[in-house]
């Protein structure tokens, strides 16, 4: 009977400690932040130099993004350890790289061999070829002159076969041509393709966004519409940063859609909170964006939480979310 009490007492242990860990686990997700940081500077449309980053429970786990003329990527670390989350390159085996070597040492080896003997052998020829002291013979002046018809005869046959080549030559750079003109056509068809595809979808998308403003704008729709929005103000009121500093210009073609940026923009408390100035060009001939700006905020996932049982079990937002699903 002891030694049963004695197991339970261990099974016990092992299972509070265990929903202990889980406790902890959820808690320190619940309440602990992940505290993030962003930078960017630029001017629109030209490229943009941005960085990112993110850090949770003492930068157990910490990342970071960028994004300038060199390209972008993106790096995730736990525990200081750089963690993949792409496809791994496929590495280069030592013993293919070792065979190369040996190939390529080959191949100078034998070019040299080959060099020195080509050497060896016009010494010989020109060692045999050198005139007699007495001069000579009519024999080898005979023989230099079938030498000089064989050498004309050989360079009209160059000639000719050069110029055949120099045809072939015009075929194949004809045939390049096509070719490469061959893959444009190609290429902008796709392109023409994926642009009719794009059009469809936002055709598509601008239905869909008119019949959900169709339904907010229904009075039986207004509740639920301003439970969003003190959801929103909600989550801003938490997730906005805590500093900011930088200085934003933009404009537009029309003074209208300035004005609607504007005020988009001025839904966001942290742009007159802090160190940050908006300065909008209502005289703008063109669409244009330039600045700098640092942004230091933190994100619990507790204010997440209530906001989404809030959301849920509110009736209004459930009709209206099966109102845009029909």
């Amino acid at each position: 009977m002891e030694v049963l009490l004695l197991i339970l007492k261990i099974i016990g242990i092992c299972l509070l400690v265990l929903f202990g860990i889980f406790l902890f686990l959820v808690l320190s997700i619940l309440f602990v932040p992940v505290r993030y940081r962003i930078r960017g500077k630029g001017v629109i449309p030209e490229p943009l130099e941005a960085e990112a980053g993110f850090s949770w429970f003492f930068h157990i786990i910490h990342g970071r993004a960028w994004y300038g003329e060199d390209g972008a990527g993106f790096q995730v670390r736990l525990f200081g350890i750089p963690i993949r989350l792409g496809a791994k390159k496929p590495k280069k085996d030592k013993k293919q790289k070792k065979d190369k070597k040996q190939k390529a040492g080959k191949i100078k080896k034998k070019n040299r061999r080959n060099g020195s003997n080509e050497k060896k052998k016009r010494k010989e020829a020109e060692a045999s070829c050198e005139p007699d002291s007495f001069g000579k013979t009519e024999a080898a002046k005979e023989t230099e002159g079938i030498e000089k018809a064989e050498s004309v005869k050989e360079t009209k046959l160059i000639a000719k076969t050069e110029d055949f080549g120099n045809t072939e030559t015009f075929g194949e750079h004809r045939n390049i041509f096509q070719r490469k003109a061959d893959k444009i056509k190609r290429i902008f068809r796709n392109l023409k393709e994926k642009l009719l595809q794009l059009k469809e979808k936002l055709f598509q998308l601008k239905e869909q966004l008119g019949n959900i403003k169709i339904i907010l704008s229904e009075e039986t729709n207004r509740n639920a519409v301003a439970a969003l929005f003190r959801e929103f103000k909600y989550s801003m009121k938490h997730y906005a940063p805590r500093k900011a500093s930088g200085e934003l210009q933009f404009g537009t073609d029309d003074p209208a859609n300035t004005g609607q940026i504007l005020g988009i923009i001025s839904l966001f408390p942290f742009w007159y909170r802090y160190k940050v100035s908006v300065m909008p060009d209502f005289e703008s001939e063109g669409l244009y964006a330039k600045g700098e700006l640092s942004m230091k905020g933190h994100i619990r996932s507790i204010h997440l939480l209530i906001s989404g049982i809030r959301l849920i079990k509110n009736k209004d937002i459930r009709k209206l979310i099966n109102q845009i699903r029909e």
